[in-house]
């Protein structure tokens, strides 16, 4: 028994890299047309959801570093599509998408929609929350253990 847990578990390592590569492969090849990377992508993606959000509060989420995160924003701020605002404190920055930020999310949004229904094909909502709840569990013992 205590071998077939450790093939599944090997064999999910495996399938698990090769979705990472299909999808981050083809999301990459529509981002280019905008400009845009993965690591921008998944950035705007957080303010699209929050709203604004400060550099630990994304640096946090997405676990990169707030020097790597500093570049990038300082990209998309120099393309227009963030800013960085005032928060409560002074000393604390808000990034923010800009109206052009937004008017970006949507239209790479609309280029990404075929794919993503292309990778849900055939799956019920229930099956989808099952894989949600489990790459968040997942991810929750992998920071756990940090």
């Amino acid at each position: 028994m205590v071998r077939k847990v450790k093939k599944n578990r090997d064999l999910f390592f495996s399938e698990y890299s090769s979705i990472y590569r299909l999808l981050n492969n083809h999301i990459n090849r529509i981002l280019e047309n905008s400009g845009i990377s993965g690591s921008y992508w998944r950035v705007l993606c957080i303010l699209q959801r929050s709203g604004q959000a400060n550099f630990g509060e994304i640096s946090k989420r997405l676990y990169i570093e707030k020097p790597a995160l500093t570049k990038i924003i300082k990209k998309l701020t120099a393309m227009g599509i963030v800013e960085i605002r005032l928060g409560r404190d002074k000393r604390e920055k808000q990034i923010g998408l800009t109206s052009l930020g937004e008017e970006k999310i949507d239209q790479i949004g609309k280029e990404l929609e075929p794919f993503m229904e292309q990778v849900f094909q055939g799956l019920t909502k229930e099956q989808v929350d099952v894989v949600f709840e489990i790459m968040e569990l997942i991810k929750e013992n992998i920071v756990s253990k940090q």
